[in-house]
């Protein structure tokens, strides 16, 4: 096959999974779907693929992620405002967040304080999920939050990398925890904006969890202006005050 007008040299399944930040089974898988568009190089029928094909992909292509909430599904990465009042209600959507993640094959991030860790691990294991073989793979981390935004976004920083090698990366942050560490709103709002840095190009959804008793009024606009998408009551829409 002629390569000359493809657009310079073709990469291969792996160099692409890198590219895109996903496991060469995500890639393989969207190339049988047709989805991702690819080349087939050799006698062996090898996957190649041009740099603007998955520049293309990334931009407009991205397969749609479920959330395992109601059948709701969004085309990642995403960023995902959850305004809960009861903590039944926080436990109920994160354990199906996650249960969701984990079927997926994707790595996992939970962001809580202690307590809400351990009944959500807890749960997890009535659900048959073995929880100390997660833990201990590190499939599956738990954390009950780090003192600042830039220690924070590193430990997620570490995680996106680690992900390359998975279907995806998945993080659960029920805000609270930020309160044991004291931040005002101008420091939560950092967090949340370094988050939509990490994003990009990245396999990756972040549902964060926010108390509307917990916190202020200012401080769900907040959420609204620093997520694309907010959930509430079981409804998942766009945030039409995202980036203002």
């Amino acid at each position: 096959m002629d390569n000359s007008d493809k657009g310079g040299k073709l990469l291969t399944i792996r160099e692409a999974a890198a590219f895109l930040s996903v496991s060469v089974m995500s890639v393989r898988r969207w190339t049988n779907a047709g989805t991702l568009k690819c080349y087939r190089v050799g006698s062996k029928d090898e996957r190649r693929f041009r740099m603007e094909d998955l520049q293309a992909f990334i931009e407009g292509h991205r397969p749609a992620v479920p959330l395992g909430i109601g059948g709701l599904e969004l085309e990642g990465p995403a960023h995902i405002s959850h305004f809960y009042r009861t903590e039944d209600e926080s436990l109920d959507v994160g354990l199906a967040y996650v249960k969701q993640g984990l079927d997926l094959g994707e790595l996992i991030l939970v962001v809580a304080p202690e307590p809400r860790q351990l009944e959500l691990l807890g749960r997890l294991e009535d659900l048959g999920a073995i929880v100390p073989v997660l833990l201990d793979q590190k499939i599956l981390t738990m954390s009950s939050g780090l003192p600042t935004p830039e220690a924070q976004g590193a430990m997620v920083d570490d995680l996106l990398r680690k992900a390359k090698r998975w279907n995806g990366f998945r993080l659960l942050g029920d805000m609270v925890w930020t309160k044991a560490h004291r931040w005002g709103l101008e420091t939560l709002a950092a967090l949340e904006s370094l988050t939509n840095r990490q994003r990009p190009g990245k396999q990756a959804t972040f549902l964060c969890q926010y108390c509307l008793d917990d916190f202020s009024r200012d401080t769900a606009f907040m959420a609204m202006q620093t997520h694309d998408h907010t959930l509430y009551h079981g409804r998942l829409n766009a945030s039409p005050y995202y980036g203002m």
